[in-house]
C-alpha cells in the first residue's frame, strides 16, 4: 500500500485493479498500433476516455490533505469516495471493451456472464442475453453492443448492492447511537434514584441485590448493564467469527458488533425486570447475588436471539456481491 492510496483495504484492492486496467489499455493500444493502418479518431477518443476515468478513480482513493489523514467522517457516512472510485472504474472497464479485437473479446465473455449472473435480479430482462452469450461459436464482434450493455447493467446492479449495504450499515449505526443514548439516560436516572427501578429480589429471607447490598443502590444498574455488555461482547465475537461475507468498504460486521453491545445492556436490564415482576414462572425468586449476576450475563448474551435476524439480513445483502472481482482478461497474443 503506497502513500498515494487511502489506508483502507478496499482502496488498496481498487488501486491494484486500476493499475491492471491501465496496463491492459497500454497493451491493447500497442497492439492496435502494430497492426496495419493507423487507429481511427474514434479509438483515440475511447482510449482517452478510459485514461480519464482511471485517473478520476485514482484521485478518489488518494488520501485527503486534512487532519483526518484519510476520509472524513462525513465521507465514511455518505460513501462519496467509494461511489466515485467504483463508478469510474466500472466506466473505464466498459469503454475498454470497444478497444478489444474479436479474439480478446471472446476471452472476456465468460467473466461478463459470470458477473451478470451473480448480481442481476432473476427477473431482469437482460438475463435473456446471457444464454446467447454462452454459445460456443459466438460472433462476438457482432455481439459487442450486447456485451457492453450486459457489462454496464451488471456494474449498475453491483453499485446498487453497495448502496443497499451502505444504507443498511448507516441504519445499524443510527440504532446503535439511539440505544447508547437510551441506556446512558436510563443508567444515570436509576443510579441517581435507585428505588425508582429496583433490580433486587426478595426470596424467603432478606432482599438480594446485584451489588450485594440489602437495599437498592446506585451500583445495581451499573453492574447489570456492565454484565450485559460482557455477555453481548462474547456474542459479538462469535458472530464476527461466523460471518463469511465479502470485504466491502462499509465494514458491516464492525457496525453489527458495536450494535450488539448496548443491546446486551438493554436485554440484561429488561430481563431482570421481567424476572422480578414474575413474568417468567419459576424464575422470579433468585436467592443469591451470584444468581442475579449470572442471569444478567446470560441476558446480555441472549440479545443474539434478536440480533441474529439482523446478522442474517446483512449476510443476504452482502452475499449478492460477486465472490471476487473478475480480473482484466489478458489479451491474446
Amino acid at each position: 500500500m503506497t502513500d498515494h492510496t487511502l489506508k483502507e483495504q478496499w482502496a488498496f484492492d481498487l488501486s491494484i485493479r486500476i493499475e491492471k486496467l491501465r496496463r491492459q489499455q497500454l497493451i491493447v493500444c500497442a497492439k492496435h498500433k502494430s497492426t496495419p493502418g493507423a487507429p481511427g479518431p474514434e479509438r483515440e477518443h475511447i482510449a482517452q476516455a478510459v485514461t480519464d476515468f482511471l485517473a478520476e478513480a485514482e484521485r478518489a482513493i488518494e488520501p485527503r490533505r486534512t487532519w483526518f489523514h484519510g476520509r472524513s467522517p462525513l465521507d465514511h457516512w455518505r460513501g462519496l469516495s467509494v461511489v466515485r472510485a467504483y463508478e469510474n472504474v466500472h466506466a473505464a472497464e466498459t469503454f475498454l471493451v470497444d478497444l478489444y479485437d474479436e479474439e480478446q473479446l471472446q476471452t472476456l465473455v465468460p467473466s461478463v456472464v459470470a458477473r451478470a449472473e451473480a448480481v442481476l435480479d432473476p427477473k431482469d430482462p437482460l438475463r435473456e442475453h446471457l444464454d446467447s452469450l454462452r454459445k460456443e461459436h459466438l460472433n462476438v464482434d457482432a455481439c459487442r453492443p450486447r456485451i457492453t450493455q450486459t457489462m454496464r447493467a451488471a456494474f449498475q446492479a453491483e453499485d446498487q448492492i453497495y448502496l443497499r449495504i451502505r444504507t443498511f450499515r448507516n441504519l445499524v449505526v443510527k440504532c446503535t447511537v439511539l440505544l447508547v443514548a437510551m441506556m446512558a439516560v436510563t443508567v444515570w436516572l436509576v443510579a441517581t434514584h435507585p428505588r425508582s427501578m429496583p433490580l433486587c429480589f426478595i426470596p424467603d429471607g432478606p432482599m438480594i441485590c446485584p451489588s450485594g447490598a440489602g437495599q437498592p443502590s446506585p451500583d445495581d444498574i451499573m453492574i447489570v448493564a456492565g454484565l450485559g455488555l460482557l455477555g453481548s461482547a462474547a456474542a459479538a465475537a462469535f458472530s464476527i467469527r461466523n460471518i463469511q461475507g465479502i470485504p466491502t468498504p462499509y465494514e458491516v460486521p464492525v457496525a453489527l458488533a458495536f450494535f450488539k453491545l448496548p443491546l446486551g445492556a438493554f436485554t440484561a436490564v429488561t430481563g431482570l425486570l421481567l424476572l422480578g415482576a414474575g413474568f417468567v414462572p419459576g424464575f422470579s425468586e433468585l436467592d443469591s447475588q451470584r444468581q442475579i449476576l449470572a442471569y444478567a450475563l446470560a441476558f446480555g448474551y441472549a440479545q443474539q436471539v434478536v440480533s441474529r435476524l439482523i446478522d442474517e439480513r446483512a449476510r443476504t445483502i452482502v452475499g449478492r456481491l460477486p465472490t471476487a472481482q473478475p480480473a482484466p482478461t489478458k489479451p491474446a497474443e
